[in-house]
Protein backbone atom coordinates (compact mmCIF):
# COMPACT_ATOMS: atom_id res chain seq x y z
CA UNK A 1 0.00 0.00 0.00
CA UNK A 2 2.55 2.57 -1.25
CA UNK A 3 4.78 2.11 1.79
CA UNK A 4 2.03 2.94 4.32
CA UNK A 5 1.82 -0.65 5.57
CA UNK A 6 4.21 -1.50 8.36
CA UNK A 7 4.79 -3.94 11.20
CA UNK A 8 1.66 -2.67 13.00
CA UNK A 9 -1.96 -3.25 11.99
CA UNK A 10 -3.16 -0.09 10.25
CA UNK A 11 -6.57 1.11 9.03
CA UNK A 12 -6.79 4.11 6.70
CA UNK A 13 -10.27 5.45 6.01
CA UNK A 14 -11.92 8.39 4.27
CA UNK A 15 -15.53 9.38 4.98
CA UNK A 16 -17.66 11.90 3.10
CA UNK A 17 -20.83 13.61 4.34
CA UNK A 18 -23.42 13.14 1.61
CA UNK A 19 -26.13 14.90 3.60
CA UNK A 20 -26.29 16.40 7.07
CA UNK A 21 -27.12 12.97 8.53
CA UNK A 22 -25.77 10.58 5.89
CA UNK A 23 -22.15 9.66 5.25
CA UNK A 24 -20.22 7.06 3.27
CA UNK A 25 -16.77 5.71 4.06
CA UNK A 26 -14.10 3.65 2.33
CA UNK A 27 -11.34 2.07 4.40
CA UNK A 28 -8.48 -0.39 4.03
CA UNK A 29 -6.73 -2.45 6.69
CA UNK A 30 -3.43 -4.23 6.13
CA UNK A 31 -4.79 -7.11 8.24
CA UNK A 32 -5.57 -9.64 5.49
CA UNK A 33 -5.58 -6.66 3.07
CA UNK A 34 -9.22 -5.96 3.86
CA UNK A 35 -11.28 -3.26 2.13
CA UNK A 36 -14.50 -1.98 3.70
CA UNK A 37 -17.28 0.17 2.19
CA UNK A 38 -19.88 1.49 4.63
CA UNK A 39 -22.58 4.08 5.12
CA UNK A 40 -23.96 5.65 8.28
CA UNK A 41 -27.29 7.39 8.87
CA UNK A 42 -28.15 9.46 11.95
CA UNK A 43 -31.71 8.36 12.71
CA UNK A 44 -32.35 10.59 15.73
CA UNK A 45 -30.53 13.20 17.78
CA UNK A 46 -30.93 13.30 21.52
CA UNK A 47 -33.57 15.81 22.63
CA UNK A 48 -34.24 17.02 19.07
CA UNK A 49 -36.04 14.25 17.20
CA UNK A 50 -39.20 12.59 18.50
CA UNK A 51 -38.29 13.88 22.00
CA UNK A 52 -36.05 10.84 22.44
CA UNK A 53 -33.66 10.80 25.42
CA UNK A 54 -30.89 9.31 23.26
CA UNK A 55 -29.29 9.57 19.83
CA UNK A 56 -29.43 6.75 17.30
CA UNK A 57 -27.31 6.03 14.24
CA UNK A 58 -27.39 3.07 11.86
CA UNK A 59 -24.23 1.83 10.15
CA UNK A 60 -24.14 -0.85 7.47
CA UNK A 61 -21.17 -2.03 5.48
CA UNK A 62 -19.48 -4.79 3.56
CA UNK A 63 -15.83 -5.84 3.85
CA UNK A 64 -13.80 -7.78 1.31
CA UNK A 65 -10.82 -9.85 2.47
CA UNK A 66 -8.35 -9.89 -0.42
CA UNK A 67 -5.80 -12.17 1.27
CA UNK A 68 -7.09 -15.69 0.65
CA UNK A 69 -6.06 -19.28 -0.10
CA UNK A 70 -4.99 -19.86 -3.70
CA UNK A 71 -7.99 -22.07 -4.42
CA UNK A 72 -10.46 -19.36 -3.33
CA UNK A 73 -11.74 -16.72 -5.78
CA UNK A 74 -11.48 -13.07 -4.75
CA UNK A 75 -15.24 -12.54 -4.52
CA UNK A 76 -15.95 -15.93 -2.98
CA UNK A 77 -18.61 -15.81 -0.24
CA UNK A 78 -15.93 -16.65 2.36
CA UNK A 79 -14.21 -13.32 1.61
CA UNK A 80 -17.29 -11.10 2.07
CA UNK A 81 -18.44 -9.86 5.46
CA UNK A 82 -21.68 -7.92 5.97
CA UNK A 83 -21.98 -5.70 9.05
CA UNK A 84 -24.93 -3.86 10.62
CA UNK A 85 -24.72 -1.78 13.79
CA UNK A 86 -27.21 0.42 15.64
CA UNK A 87 -25.46 2.94 17.90
CA UNK A 88 -27.56 4.30 20.77
CA UNK A 89 -25.91 7.06 22.80
CA UNK A 90 -26.94 9.05 25.86
CA UNK A 91 -25.21 12.08 27.38
CA UNK A 92 -25.39 12.70 31.12
CA UNK A 93 -24.64 16.15 32.59
CA UNK A 94 -22.63 17.12 29.46
CA UNK A 95 -19.54 15.30 30.80
CA UNK A 96 -20.41 11.60 30.68
CA UNK A 97 -21.75 9.66 27.69
CA UNK A 98 -22.86 6.05 27.40
CA UNK A 99 -23.07 3.99 24.23
CA UNK A 100 -24.91 0.76 23.44
CA UNK A 101 -24.32 -0.82 20.03
CA UNK A 102 -26.25 -3.96 19.03
CA UNK A 103 -24.16 -5.41 16.20
CA UNK A 104 -24.26 -8.15 13.57
CA UNK A 105 -21.27 -9.30 11.54
CA UNK A 106 -21.58 -11.97 8.88
CA UNK A 107 -19.12 -14.67 7.99
CA UNK A 108 -16.78 -13.85 10.86
CA UNK A 109 -15.38 -17.36 11.11
CA UNK A 110 -14.19 -17.49 7.51
CA UNK A 111 -10.89 -15.64 7.90
CA UNK A 112 -8.00 -17.29 6.05
CA UNK A 113 -7.34 -20.14 6.09
CA UNK A 114 -10.63 -21.20 7.71
CA UNK A 115 -13.95 -21.81 6.02
CA UNK A 116 -16.38 -21.33 8.92
CA UNK A 117 -19.25 -19.16 7.69
CA UNK A 118 -20.68 -18.64 11.17
CA UNK A 119 -21.99 -15.15 12.01
CA UNK A 120 -21.54 -13.08 15.17
CA UNK A 121 -24.11 -11.12 17.17
CA UNK A 122 -22.54 -8.86 19.80
CA UNK A 123 -23.45 -5.96 22.06
CA UNK A 124 -20.99 -3.12 22.21
CA UNK A 125 -20.95 -1.16 25.49
CA UNK A 126 -18.98 2.06 25.81
CA UNK A 127 -18.51 5.10 28.02
CA UNK A 128 -16.76 8.47 27.76
CA UNK A 129 -16.03 10.83 30.65
CA UNK A 130 -14.64 14.34 30.18
CA UNK A 131 -11.92 15.09 32.74
CA UNK A 132 -10.61 18.35 31.27
CA UNK A 133 -11.99 20.70 28.62
CA UNK A 134 -10.55 18.72 25.69
CA UNK A 135 -9.45 15.49 27.38
CA UNK A 136 -11.65 12.47 28.16
CA UNK A 137 -11.35 8.88 29.31
CA UNK A 138 -12.95 6.25 27.06
CA UNK A 139 -13.69 2.57 27.47
CA UNK A 140 -15.50 -0.25 25.70
CA UNK A 141 -16.51 -3.87 26.25
CA UNK A 142 -18.06 -6.08 23.57
CA UNK A 143 -19.67 -9.31 24.83
CA UNK A 144 -20.64 -11.83 22.14
CA UNK A 145 -24.31 -12.81 22.41
CA UNK A 146 -24.33 -15.64 19.86
CA UNK A 147 -22.42 -17.13 16.96
CA UNK A 148 -18.70 -17.24 16.29
CA UNK A 149 -16.41 -15.91 19.03
CA UNK A 150 -12.73 -16.00 19.88
CA UNK A 151 -11.16 -16.89 23.21
CA UNK A 152 -11.93 -13.56 24.96
CA UNK A 153 -14.48 -10.75 24.75
CA UNK A 154 -13.06 -7.58 23.23
CA UNK A 155 -12.32 -4.63 25.53
CA UNK A 156 -10.43 -1.37 25.40
CA UNK A 157 -9.43 1.56 27.65
CA UNK A 158 -7.97 4.84 26.50
CA UNK A 159 -7.53 8.61 26.60
CA UNK A 160 -9.08 11.01 24.08
CA UNK A 161 -7.71 14.47 23.26
CA UNK A 162 -9.32 17.02 20.95
CA UNK A 163 -7.39 19.81 19.27
CA UNK A 164 -8.88 21.90 16.48
CA UNK A 165 -10.29 19.53 13.87
CA UNK A 166 -8.33 16.56 15.25
CA UNK A 167 -9.31 13.84 17.70
CA UNK A 168 -6.56 11.63 19.13
CA UNK A 169 -6.97 8.34 21.02
CA UNK A 170 -4.28 6.36 22.81
CA UNK A 171 -5.57 3.07 24.20
CA UNK A 172 -4.94 -0.45 25.45
CA UNK A 173 -7.04 -3.37 24.20
CA UNK A 174 -6.96 -7.12 23.68
CA UNK A 175 -7.95 -7.30 20.01
CA UNK A 176 -6.02 -6.63 16.83
CA UNK A 177 -8.96 -6.35 14.42
CA UNK A 178 -9.74 -2.89 13.06
CA UNK A 179 -12.96 -3.52 11.14
CA UNK A 180 -16.19 -4.65 12.89
CA UNK A 181 -16.12 -8.18 11.50
CA UNK A 182 -12.67 -8.58 13.11
CA UNK A 183 -13.19 -7.12 16.57
CA UNK A 184 -16.84 -8.09 17.22
CA UNK A 185 -16.02 -11.82 17.71
CA UNK A 186 -13.55 -10.84 20.45
CA UNK A 187 -9.86 -10.47 21.12
CA UNK A 188 -7.06 -12.94 20.60
CA UNK A 189 -5.45 -12.18 23.97
CA UNK A 190 -7.02 -14.11 26.88
CA UNK A 191 -8.77 -12.41 29.79
CA UNK A 192 -6.19 -11.17 32.27
CA UNK A 193 -3.41 -11.47 29.69
CA UNK A 194 -1.33 -8.90 27.92
CA UNK A 195 -2.79 -5.87 26.14
CA UNK A 196 -1.86 -4.06 22.95
CA UNK A 197 -1.05 -0.36 22.65
CA UNK A 198 -2.73 1.51 19.81
CA UNK A 199 -3.85 4.94 18.68
CA UNK A 200 -6.42 6.63 16.45
CA UNK A 201 -6.21 9.95 14.63
CA UNK A 202 -9.40 11.51 13.23
CA UNK A 203 -9.37 14.67 11.13
CA UNK A 204 -12.45 16.69 10.16
CA UNK A 205 -12.23 18.91 7.07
Amino acid sequence: MYGLDGPAFVLLSLAYGIRDRVSAALGRSNLNDEVELSTAVVVAREGRDFSLPFSAALRVGVALTTTRPEERDLFDADNLHLVAQLALSRRVANRVSFLVVPSFAGNTGASPPGSNRENTVALGLGARAVVFEEVALVGEWIPVLSGFETNAEAWGLGVEARKGGHVFHVFLNNAYGLTPNRYLPGGDLPDGGDARLGFNIYRTF
